[in-house]
Parts: C-alpha cells; structure tokens; sequence
C-alpha cells in the first residue's frame, strides 16, 4: 500500500540539506524518526485522505489527533498505523472538539506504538518546525516531511493559528508539526489556498501561507469531550473503555471533575469501592458543588455498610439540587438500614413526588418498603418501576449505578438507548439524570475500609511451589471446579464459556450456552455431571461424558444472576443462590425448583455442602455466614464478625471446621459445632475465593494491588499460622479469582491473566 518508506531528502530538499551544518542535519533525522513513528494514515473511501498523530496510550487504546474536516464525507474509514495495521473506525465515534477544526480518534492494539511528546510552550516567530503526513500518489500513499519556519501568528477560524513556510500537499491535514526537538507544538490543517468543509460549510484561511493550531487547543478542549465520550461508554457498559477515555481526560487535565467523576461511576460499576470512593472525593475536593459525585460516593459508602457516611452525602447532593430525585430515594433507602423509618418513607415519598417517571424512584421505594416490612406493598412498586422501565431512557450514570448496586432490581437484559446527549454537559440538567441503582453481576459489593495489615502481604512469609501444569484459557477465568475422580478440570471464563480440560492438561470442549460470567461452577459426586452459574440468571446442568446440555434451571427471564452454585452429596438436588439473597434448591432428575431458602440480604455469594450431606453453608453481601439444615430449610446457625461481603465457604474434609473469606482479604475459621471463631487471618488487598484442602491447608485468592497483581495466601486452619504466599508463577500472577484442590491434593488456581495453573503442593 505505502510506498517511499523513506523520508524523501530527509526533509524534502536535497540541496537545503546539504547546506545544513552536519549537528542540525542529524538533529532533523532524529526528528524525522519520530513523525514517522508517531504519525497514522486516515483513508477515506479506500483513498489517502488525511494523516493524523498518536499522542497518548492508556493499556492497549490509542488516541490518535487529526483534524475535523478529514471525517467528512464518505462512507468508509480507517486508520493506518506505522507498521501498516488497520484499524476500520466510525467517525461518528470521534471525539469532535466545539469550534476547532480538531478531533480523536482511538484504537485499539497489543501493538507498542510510539506516542508523541506534547510541548504546551507558546510557539515563537522564527521558531524551526517540521510538518509530517501522508500524501496520496497514484500508487497508494507517500510519507512527506518537510522543514520550515513559524512566519505568522495570526488568530484564524477554527482555531488555527500558526502560520508556517512548510511545503505541505493535501493528504497531510491533521498530521504533526513538531519542533526541532521532537516535540509536537501543533496540527497541520490546511496547506495555501486548500478549502475545507465543516459540517456542509466551506472554509479557506488567508492565502499565501499553510495553517496550523497549536497543540494548546487540543489539551484544553479535550478533557471534557474525552469524559462525555467516557459517559457514553458507562450506558454501554463497556467499564474498561470508559475508565480508559476517564483516564486520557485526565491525561490532559488531572483536575478534571468531569473525568474523576466519571470514573468513579466506572469502578462502583465494577465493585471497586475504594476507588470509586477515591475518585469521587478528587472530584469533590477539585469542585464542591458537582452534586453526582456526592450521589456515587454516597451510594459507595452504603454498599460498605456505612450508612452513616452515605447519608452525609446525600443529604450534601439534596442541597446542592433540591430536585434530586435519586439523592432522596437512596437515602431513603439508608435510613431504612438505620431503621429510621419515618424519614425513610418521607425521603421515598418525595423521590417519586420529584420523578414519577422514573423507574428507580419506585425500586427505591420498593427496597425501603422491604426494609420496613411492607411487602405487598413492595412488590407492588417493583412491577411499577418496571413497567415504567420499558420507555425510559438512563444516562450512563444511571446504568454504572444500576451495575454496581447488587441490593435493587436486576439490569434488564434489554434498555432503551442511554440518554447519550452529554458531549456538552449542563449539571443540573445531567446531575438530575443520575439515579440509584440496581444490580450488579459481579460478586463484588460490600467492601469496608480495611486495615493496613488486611491491605498488606508484606508481613507474610512467601512460599515457593513448583507448577505442576498450565493450562491455557485465553480469556479471564472466574471460577473452577475439580471433579472428585480427577479426570476433569472445568474453569469458566468472563464472556460465559466454560473450559473442560481432562486429566492430561488437554482443552477437550468449549460450552457457549451461557452470555454473561460464569460465577460458579460444581461436579456432582460421582463426577458425571457438571452445573454452571451465570450473571445471565441461569443455573445450567451439562452432561460431563457427552458435554451435552441436560437442563436449565430457571424460574423465569426475569431471574436474578445467579453467583454460586453446588450439588447435594446425592447429586439429586442442585442448589442454586442468586443476587437477590435466595437460595433455590432444584431437582437434578426432573428440572422442578422443590424449595427456596431467605438466604441473605443484599445476596448470597457462595455455597457449601457440608460432608454429612444434610448441611448447607452460605455466605452473603450482608457480611455473614449461615448454617442451613437442608431437609427442613431452617437456619442453626448464623456466623458474624466479618466487615465485608463473604465471597467464598468451604468445609474441611471432616466438616469440623468451616473456612470463609471476605472482600477484604480476612480468613475466618470457624468451629461447625459451636459456631465459635477459632482463626483470624489477614492479608492482601481484596480476596474472591478460597478452597480447603488436606492437612489443614487454607488457599485464598488474592488480589494484592488496584492494579490488578495477584497472589493465593496459603493458612493452617488448625494453627492459624501463614504457610506462605504464593507470589509468581510463569509469567507472575494477575489477579487469582478461584482456587481449588483436586483428588490428588494439587491447588489449582485461576484468574484474570486467562491461565489455570495446577501447583504442587509439598
């Protein structure tokens, strides 16, 4: 496609290069490295149309600059890198800056690509700069780089500024001018006499010179357009893109409350309450009066159990905006926690006075109508939020909360578009569209500040165990199951495939009938059948010998995501509990629910069937761990002392002691008996899972840092003593989502880097 690779001249003139001392003639090599390393092609219609020029990178998205008026008109477009890779892009999707013939396209890429160096410094008459870009030829496309001089500073439409002596052709609008240093000062945009159209409108610049606009324009108009695209990205739930155009706003303003705020959204989306928390604070502390940020950090600290701190913020957003319906209904909601439920009613009330279109005003009601006891009632404000869902159209603030909050009505499978109109935000118009949520499918939820010790592994000894196996997913695997004979290992995986691999460490069948996560996953006793639990709200029953589907197990589409997921010892009842707290028990043989436990509120995490058969364990978002008598549904025990959401339970081999783990990374052991905690165990920055094994051995599932390192603490049930950290593998560990023990006493764990590894364990 491409062809005169090589700068032509070096700077275009063979004979001004000559002239040029030997220093500056090296010097404009150097630079003319870095405009070929950092400048892209943009075809248009399959034609060389323009160029443009990578300024940042956030973990595998680029941002590229060009100028507007290269997006118009066509109906087919691409971005071509400098190692000839293809990107197809819609302009609609770029971010258009308001009365600047300027835009940002990104992309995304495992690729490594030099990014440009950005100089904010006034440009000065005189001033050495270069020109960079693609121009079309009759054989595809040719690189150009010319050199020139600053020769008019001279305020035109759009933005541009700079007047330049350059040689520019067309084909190089929206390329780099870098100075003699590398550094890019400007956009080039339109060469002598070229006429370009904006939006239907054309536009010439004063003749007898090429036309630029300093870098300046582009850095303080893109920090608020980069965080409306970000919101756009929240009512797709697409977290990762969002927190990716949050972090390049905030590449161009690290104050921007616009983007911390955003962001925040994001994390609460995805169960990082912390950060949430932190970035919602930023925001605060950077602008007193931007009301959302109350409502996200407010809504953080309730899912922490803090209602005392959510209702400070709160009642800090009700009095920034009266109006604001959602502030209410969530506070409302805190209050009923608290058991203040005069004012909790009051505070319900007045959320669907102010919003009586609003769905969530009627799901807020609902939970403190729940709260308070009123159940018909309650019931009855749920299926009105819900018939008022099918016409309502939520910003992406809403759907973030609508992700991250597992107390309230799960996210319909289907919406109305997202009110996306955001590109150029009013606050109290766009504050009022934020509203309090319902559910997340993650198992993150209630997390409370932990202590320096739960935070840190640097106090635990680090343990060394050779990997036995690796096996290959390809995608972040989030739960695990190993079957009692030990010829299966099943991992299920982000996008809702399950891996079954045999004995040998070989991938034998993907299972795609799920959409959404796979949160759990259990073999029956004699290892012939395999369940499955989603975020999609099914509970799924495969025939392991034939990988066949043999049931579903489902009340109705409306059924909440369903998080953990165990066989009876008979393998004839399957037990199913989901996001909203219950715990169904089905009939493997026959598909029939044959009972449904209270379970916990806020949801049931995770499931453990006790050796005897005849007891259940539970774990919840409300912070406690529950002993069921199965045949009779009644709980006899309930086990308190954990700060946070319990993700995981297990019962060890002779069901004497009971093991569990929270958000925080705190181990409890627990005697079954008695009900008396035996162990307390701190360690790492959040754990997801844990797995008893032989000989006391307590593996927990680590995540060690916000940037997502991973590690598996290793506990003595008995003693309570660390047996050491396992901190590496091949390559190091991402975050360890689930760990396991097979019939041979092998750990087995798995996590975001999409490895399972099988360890032996000495």
């Amino acid at each position: 496609m491409f062809s005169n690779r090589w700068i032509p001249g070096v700077l275009g003139a063979s004979a001004l290069v000559c002239m040029m001392p030997s220093a500056a003639q090296a010097n404009a090599v150097r630079v003319a490295e870095t405009a070929q390393a950092v400048t892209v092609l943009i075809e248009v219609n399959g034609q060389a149309d323009g160029s443009g020029v990578i300024i940042s990178r956030q973990n595998d998205t680029y941002y590229v600059m060009t100028a507007r008026h290269v997006l118009e008109g066509g109906t087919r477009f691409e971005l071509v890198t400098p190692n000839e890779q293809r990107h197809p892009f819609n302009p609609r999707d770029a971010v258009i800056l308001e009365d600047v013939d300027m835009a940002m396209l990104s992309f995304n890429s495992s690729s490594r690509y030099q990014t440009a160096e950005i100089e904010m410094s006034p440009v000065r008459l005189g001033t050495t700069v270069y020109v960079a870009g693609w121009r079309p030829t009759d054989r595809g496309a040719r690189f150009d780089f010319t050199p020139g001089q600053i020769s008019s500073i001279d305020p035109q439409l759009h933005g541009y500024e700079l007047g330049y002596s350059n040689v520019t052709n067309q084909g190089m609008s929206g390329g780099p001018i870098l100075d003699s240093n590398g550094r890019l000062i400007g956009m080039h945009g339109a060469g002598e006499g070229q006429t370009f159209s904006i939006e239907g409108e054309d536009y010439r610049l004063k003749e007898g010179i090429n036309w630029g606009i300093p870098i300046r324009e582009f850095v303080e108009g893109s920090a608020s357009r980069i965080a409306a695209r970000g919101r756009d990205k929240l009512g797709q739930r697409d977290y990762i893109g969002a927190i990716a155009d949050f972090n390049q706003g905030l590449f161009f303003n690290s104050e921007s409350v616009e983007a911390l705020t955003g962001r925040a959204y994001a994390h609460f989306a995805q169960g990082n309450l912390r950060d949430a928390i932190s970035d919602a604070s930023a925001a605060i502390s950077n602008d007193s009066s931007f009301s959302v940020a109350y409502l996200v950090r407010g809504a953080s600290y309730a899912l922490q159990g803090n209602h005392s701190r959510a209702i400070e913020d709160y009642t800090r957003a009700i009095e920034l905006r009266s109006d604001f319906a959602e502030a209410h209904g969530l506070r409302g909601v805190s209050r009923a926690e608290l058991r203040e439920y005069r004012d909790a009613n009051i505070d319900a009330a007045r959320g669907i006075e102010l919003a009586p279109d609003n769905p969530f005003a009627y799901f807020r009601r609902s939970e403190v109508r729940d709260l308070v006891g009123e159940l018909d009632a309650a019931a009855a404000d749920r299926r009105q939020g819900e018939a008022l869902m099918a016409s309502f159209s939520p910003s992406g603030y809403q759907v973030a909360l609508l992700e991250g909050n597992p107390r309230t009505e799960r996210m319909p499978a289907s919406l109305p578009e997202p009110n996306l109109a955001t590109n150029s935000p009013q606050r109290d118009r766009d504050d009022r569209q934020a509203t309090a949520p319902p559910a997340s499918d993650r198992q993150a939820a209630a997390p409370t500040p932990a202590t320096s010790a739960s935070r840190s592994i640097s106090h635990l000894p680090e343990a060394r165990f050779e990997i036995h196996q690796t096996l290959e997913a390809g995608e972040a695997i989030y739960s695990l199951a190993v079957s009692p004979d030990g010829s299966w290992v099943a991992g299920g995986g982000e996008d809702g495939t399950i891996y079954l691999w045999n004995s040998q460490g070989n991938l034998v069948t993907r299972l795609t009938e799920h959409s959404q996560r796979v949160n759990d996953l259990d073999f029956s006793a004699d290892s012939s059948f395999l369940t499955s639990a989603s975020s999609d709200g099914t509970a799924l029953l495969w025939n392991v010998g034939s990988q066949n589907l043999v049931r579903t197990l489902r009340q109705d589409e409306n059924s909440q995501s369903a998080l953990a997921v165990t066989f009876s010892r008979t393998g004839q009842t399957i037990m199913v509990a989901r996001r909203n707290g219950t715990i169904e028990l089905w009939d493997s043989r026959t598909g029939e629910m044959r009972n449904s436990l209270g379970g916990h509120l806020g949801g049931t995490t995770g499931l453990a069937v006790h050796p005897n058969g005849r007891l259940l364990a539970s774990s919840g978002s409300d912070r406690t761990v529950k002993i069921w008598d199965i045949s009779s549904g009644r709980v006899l025990q309930t086990l308190s002392g954990h700060g946070a959401t319990v993700f995981s339970i297990a019962f060890d081999e002779t069901g004497d002691r009971l093991a569990s783990c929270d958000f925080d990374a705190v181990t409890k052991i627990w005697d079954v008996e008695t009900g008396a905690q035996i162990h307390e165990n701190s360690g790492g920055w959040a754990a997801h899972g844990l797995a008893f094994g032989s000989n006391h051995l307590v593996a927990v599932a680590l995540q060690t840092n916000s940037a997502g390192e991973g590690a598996i603490a290793l506990w003595d049930a008995e003693t309570g003593n660390s047996r050491g950290v396992l901190l590496t593998g091949v390559p190091a560990l991402r975050t360890v989502r689930s760990v396991r023990f097979n019939s041979d006493g092998l750990l087995v764990s798995a996590g975001e880097d999409g490895l399972v590894r099988i360890w032996n364990v000495p």
